[in-house]
């Protein structure tokens, strides 16, 4: 029987295949959709074979079932027809994807030369200098800057990062330089409204939030910063679903709200640019679960606006990751800076976050030093941004 069987093959799944098979000598399995993975994780896809990790080829996760004596049932479909595979513990690392869903909400946004900043990425990789001259690039975070320096890599020229935010989402030195050396714009508080082209793209028109419009001549537009959770497992295996990253919610060590079933990686929480899962404290957690069936119960974290999400989402009783952290993400813009962690009337910690951190839609770290003074049977703990 497989010890541990983990659904995905990308970074945080091999990081954690390895991390199980050195500190904890469990078997360990890895289902991967792909037939041939990704080329730039071969050499930590070799590491993890030769530390005895077994792999799964052309092999989809479908569903969990329970089975008895703390045992999972995992059903998968692939090149072998359906069949299932009993376990003593899963883990769901089939990550996010990038999609332009946000460029359903522009005219014309279906036609060629609208792409995601990872079809930028894969073009570099495959040397397509084709694509076109000039672009506008649509976000203005960490992503959206990567973009520019890609887009340079293929021969095309940003002419402007478009964000309907009031300033951009990375640091000062960044922005300066990334305007300095690729030589573009930043225009805030506006909104690419309409791609022009009838086959390919020909231009945009941008419109500010004051109602002010201008047309400008592009081949090309990058939509970047919208990742979906890849969480279809998740939800067909009745995980708890985080009420707005759609990622199974999870515990400090990557336990999901069912016993045996972890997460870790970027179907937690939709990003390319935060770790969200503390891989040694979800080895730990899994070889703990695997050789005595430990399992907490779940303390919940309750939140509200402008905070949007923060995961992870719940604490497990008297059983935490050595040094938590815990991701934040605000969604509007705010001029709070304050973050108060309570326990009914105890404040557990306060923090004050810099404005530079406090942008919409660009995650954060939060130390989580504060669970060492969480009752264990205390009632759910509650993070607020104040003024």
């Amino acid at each position: 029987m497989n010890q541990v069987v983990i659904a995905g093959g990308g970074y945080s799944a091999l990081t954690l295949a390895l991390e199980i098979r050195r500190s904890h000598d469990l078997g360990v399995t890895i289902c991967e959709r792909e037939h041939e993975p990704d080329a730039t994780l071969e050499e930590l896809r070799v590491e993890a074979a030769m530390a005895g990790v077994s792999f799964l080829t052309d092999t989809i996760v479908v569903s969990l079932t329970k089975l008895p004596d703390r045992k999972v049932e995992v059903n998968t479909i692939g090149v072998r027809g359906p069949q299932s595979m009993p376990a003593s513990a899963v883990v769901i690392a089939t990550g996010a994807r990038e999609r332009s869903a946000s460029a359903r909400y522009i005219a014309g946004a279906q036609i060629s030369g609208v792409m995601t900043g990872s079809e930028v990425d894969r073009a570099v990789i495959a040397g397509h200098h084709d694509l076109g001259s000039n672009a506008v690039v649509l976000g203005a975070d960490k992503r959206a800057f990567e973009s520019v320096r890609q887009l340079r890599k293929l021969g095309i020229r940003t002419k402007f990062l478009v964000t309907p935010w009031s300033t951009h989402q990375v640091s000062w030195w960044r922005n300066l330089w990334s305007r300095i050396r690729y030589v573009h714009a930043v225009r805030t508080n506006t909104y690419i409204t309409h791609i022009h082209g009838s086959t390919v793209v020909s231009g945009v028109t941008l419109t500010h939030r004051d109602g002010r419009e201008s047309n400008y001549v592009c081949d090309v537009v990058v939509v970047t910063g919208d990742w979906i959770s890849q969480y279809e497992v998740a939800l067909r295996s009745g995980l708890l679903i985080d009420r707005q990253t759609k990622g199974p919610a999870i515990d400090t060590a990557g336990r999901s709200s069912r016993r045996g079933v972890f997460a870790v990686g970027a179907v937690v929480q939709p990003t390319d640019d935060v770790e969200l899962t503390n891989i040694s404290a979800t080895a730990e957690a899994v070889a703990e679960y695997v050789t005595k069936g430990v399992w907490p119960e779940a303390i919940t974290i309750d939140y509200a606006a402008p905070i949007d999400w923060i995961e992870p989402a719940f604490l497990g009783k008297g059983h935490h990751a050595e040094f938590p952290e815990f991701v934040v993400c605000v969604g509007i813009e705010t001029t709070k800076r304050t973050i108060q962690v309570r326990q009914d009337t105890t404040l557990l910690a306060e923090y004050q976050i810099p404005a530079q951190q406090m942008q919409p839609a660009v995650p954060f770290v939060m130390s989580g030093s504060w669970i060492a003074e969480v009752d264990p049977q205390g009632s759910e703990i509650s993070i607020r941004l104040v003024g």
